[in-house]
């Protein structure tokens, strides 16, 4: 099993950073990071969220839909069986 890295891990955090950065000049879909983004998921009207893991410093495209019913677990197995990685 993997030892998830800490948020607060300063890799995790420094390489996260960097990946939303790169994102966000290119994706105009919501971004979910953490309970506070869940409201902006929902008010979307955009067919992908991008996720950021929070067992692996990656980020993640997956069905609206798909996340927003729980059929989407936030580990970075369920998120890449059920989209790609970004």
């Amino acid at each position: 099993m993997k030892t998830p890295i800490p948020r607060d891990d300063l890799y995790y955090r420094f390489h996260v950073g960097c990946l939303l950065e790169s994102l966000k000049a290119d994706f105009d879909g919501p971004i979910y990071q953490t309970e506070d983004d869940l409201e902006a998921v929902r008010n979307s009207d955009a067919d992908v969220v991008a996720v950021v893991s929070p067992d692996c410093p990656a980020v993640f495209y997956v069905s609206r839909e798909k996340f927003l019913r729980g059929e989407v677990g936030l580990n970075a197995d369920d998120l890449f069986s059920h989209g790609g990685i970004l």
